[in-house]
């Protein structure tokens, strides 16, 4: 703050990533920013700069109490930061759901979608041994190569898990605002 302050930046520290993308969006259709589950300074960039965000929302109470941290640190920082006037669309995705007997997944469902509505969406993302081989080789399911992946069976079950994810991130996101 001190150099934005002083004149030795061009925006507010906040706003510095919103700043760059703004320079070279007319260059691309879509800008994926992919960041750390944090409440730290990077964080709160790429919300500045985000138009669109999905949170991962872990279908599991442990894991759910970090995204309630979350929202507590984005509904602070819209109150006290000057966005220009404008304002991200959030969205959920509720992840690491599984459908084994007795699994909580379902019930975490149920309050979620309870507590957050039309916020979150439709699909889910399902378990998979898949995705998480994928993040050791820093690939998504839709990136690996053959000989990444663990057998074409497993492949093609993330893919069929991802697919409806991603078309639905678009359909209802993305191509809207395109549209304006």
């Amino acid at each position: 703050m001190q150099y934005h302050a002083q004149g030795k930046l061009p925006h507010p520290p906040h706003l510095m990533l919103r700043a760059a993308i703004e320079s070279v969006w007319d260059n691309y259709d879509i800008i994926v920013i992919d960041s750390a589950p944090n409440l730290g300074t990077g964080t709160i960039n790429v919300v500045c700069a985000a138009d669109i965000i999905v949170v991962a929302t872990p279908a599991e109470l442990f894991d759910y109490s970090s995204v309630l941290q979350f929202f507590t640190m984005l509904l602070d920082l819209l109150k006290t930061v000057d966005l220009g006037g404008f304002e991200p669309v959030v969205r959920l995705l509720l992840t690491k759901y599984s459908l084994t007997t007795g699994n909580q997944s379902r019930w975490m469902e149920e309050q979620i979608r309870n507590t957050w509505g039309s916020m979150v969406l439709r699909q889910v993302v399902r378990v998979t041994d898949e995705v998480g081989k994928g993040q050791i080789k820093m690939r998504t399911v839709f990136e690996q190569a053959a000989y990444q992946r663990s057998t074409l069976n497993a492949w093609r079950n993330a893919v069929s898990i991802w697919e409806p994810v991603c078309q639905e991130i678009f359909d209802d996101l993305i191509k809207p605002r395109w549209e304006d």
